[in-house]
């Protein structure tokens, strides 16, 4: 499945900050589930999983200004 628009994901993820310090992740429990392009991520994170192959292990850094930083 190729991830896309008005598709449901499910994603586990881990969100570290710059000293590599875990600030949140859904390892150990249940997979983070979203609706593609509705906005319901980090833009940043829901641009880079477009177009993406489903059920693949990716390592995804960005800057804050692409997540919650300003």
């Amino acid at each position: 499945m190729e991830i896309s628009a008005d598709k449901v994901v499910l994603i586990h993820y881990t969100l570290k900050d710059d000293d590599g310090g875990v600030i949140d992740s859904s390892a150990g429990g249940e997979p983070l589930a979203y609706i593609q392009g509705h906005g319901n991520l980090v833009e940043g994170l829901e641009k880079a999983l477009e177009g993406q192959a489903g059920r693949q292990q990716r390592r995804r850094v960005g800057a804050a200004r692409g997540g919650y930083g300003k």
